[in-house]
């Protein structure tokens, strides 16, 4: 059986490499990977050369014969590459401005990954010649018809978002609302509507002009509604001399208990340009309900709990801004649980260095998503050559445990082995961070997959890969299995 995952793609003008605006991590074999539309308007995003690269790991026991499939923005098949096959626990790498894909030519695409195993994915997007621009993002399992996108920025703070909006329909087109709710005191209530070919993209970028309805500052959320399964992708930019970007999935689901297992404030110093997160949750209900959120220091860092609330209007979003979260220092970082009164609500994690332009984002967990097995298709241990990953697990059970991680290199170096594993213990409700370049006797320039398990506990993990020479960092969810 053919197995999918759907991915969006997105470069931001024709004649520049593939860059990826949504991707899906299904765990059956097959992805797709879906172009966005061309920009609407003026933009305050930035330019230059946009690449996009695909990570896809087998997790199973069996060999996965895997293609992708690129279609345009009309929705039709622009390229297919030729069938790989991934050898059980092993990982392929798709990455646009390479050779390979030569006939392809620049643009804006979107895609499908196909596999006969259940393969998960990882999407890369970087832009080095704009102002050193990275995030990465999970494949997208399964479309819904209908999508929650908890941060959306215009003009706020110098920041501006980008939303690709994929039709995983391979046959109807969609017709789409897109619902924004400002973040109070914003009284903001503005829909648009638009058409989506079957199996095609577009992306809508919020500084346009088309967009105007919003004003300027906006800082609230999105609904998108549909006739047809769609998946969606928000990129936000900062304009700043170095820039941020963070990249996150919409959500097709809600849930009333929310996990993040890596949040910052301020963390390796006192001020705010220092390391630091925003928890952005939104309610999903059509009443108001009050969001609680409890934040845990790092076991290395004492492990004490704060705990802060806020009243949240139906559809509306807030933002726990760790620097003002009550009674926390500055200078650590740890883990937070969120959760409502009775509404569902959805979260979205948004890391920022604004110093040095470095940021992120990831989805929280919906409560329940742990198991005692996590994959992470890409990670790195001071590759090209300061490309570093920490893993960061969180431990959702109610006992101390003992987790192990194997990291499997997909290229050598002099001296390197087929696999390295390590094991720490991570208390319950706590998390621990598996940081590569701690463990000495694993090489320097190496890159690869990794596998986490646990003895019996039910784990979620974040990746976070830094290339601190470039002033970037990306983040990714481990994929529970």
């Amino acid at each position: 059986m053919r197995r999918l995952i759907t991915l969006s793609m997105l470069a931001l003008l024709i004649g520049l490499t593939g860059y990826q605006a949504s991707a899906s991590s299904e765990r059956t074999g097959s992805v797709s990977v879906s172009q966005v539309g061309d920009q609407l308007g003026a933009s305050a995003f930035p330019t230059g050369t946009w690449n996009s690269g695909i990570q896809v790991q087998n997790p199973t026991t069996s060999s996965a014969t895997v293609q992708v499939k690129f279609y345009d923005s009309t929705g039709t098949l622009a390229y297919t590459t030729p069938a790989a096959t991934v050898a059980a626990g092993g990982s392929q790498t798709y990455y646009l401005p390479d050779a390979a894909f030569a006939s392809l030519p620049n643009g804006k695409y979107s895609g499908v990954v196909e596999s006969d195993q259940a393969v998960v994915a990882v999407v890369n997007e970087t832009n080095y010649t704009a102002k050193g621009l990275a995030d990465s993002y999970n494949g997208i399992s399964s479309g819904a018809t209908s999508l929650n996108l908890p941060l959306v920025y215009r003009a706020r703070n110098s920041t501006d978002s980008m939303i690709a909006v994929q039709n995983t329909d391979a046959s109807t087109t969609a017709n789409i609302t897109m619902q924004f709710i400002g973040t109070p005191p914003s009284t903001v209530n503005s829909s648009r509507t638009d058409t989506i070919p079957p199996l095609a993209s577009k992306t809508y970028d919020i500084s346009s002009t088309a967009f105007d309805a919003l004003g300027a500052p906006f800082l609230g959320s999105l609904t998108i509604t549909s006739n047809t399964n769609i998946a969606a992708i928000a990129h936000s930019v900062k304009n700043s001399s170095d820039g941020e970007l963070s990249v996150y999935r919409a959500f097709s689901t809600g849930a009333t208990r929310f996990l993040a297992p890596l949040v910052y404030n301020q963390w390796t110093g006192a001020t705010t340009t220092d390391a630091l997160s925003g928890v952005q949750v939104q309610n999903l209900g059509s009443t108001a309900d009050t969001i609680v959120m409890t934040y845990t220091t790092a076991p290395a860092l004492g492990g004490a709990s704060y705990t802060s609330s806020q009243t949240v209007a139906a559809n509306a979003s807030t933002t726990f801004f760790m620097p003002t979260f009550p009674g926390v220092p500055a200078g650590n970082y740890g883990s937070a649980v969120i959760s409502s009164g009775s509404n569902q609500i959805v979260v979205v994690v948004n890391n920022v260095k604004s110093a040095t332009g470095i940021a992120s984002a990831y989805n929280a967990f919906a409560d329940g998503s742990g198991s005692t097995r996590v994959v992470a298709p890409l990670v790195f241990n001071q590759y090209s050559p300061d490309w570093t990953t920490g893993i960061q697990v969180m431990n959702v059970g109610s006992a101390l445990d003992t987790v192990t991680m194997v990291f499997r290199p997909t290229n050598s170096v002099p001296g390197s082995a087929a696999s390295y594993t390590k094991s720490l213990q991570v208390g319950a409700g706590s998390n621990n961070t598996f940081y590569l370049p701690n463990f000495s006797d694993i090489p320097a320039g190496l890159y690869g997959t990794a596998e986490v398990t646990s003895t019996s506990q039910k784990i979620i993990a974040v990746i976070n890969t830094t290339k601190y020479s470039a002033n970037i960092s990306t983040a990714y969810t481990g994929i529970n299995q």
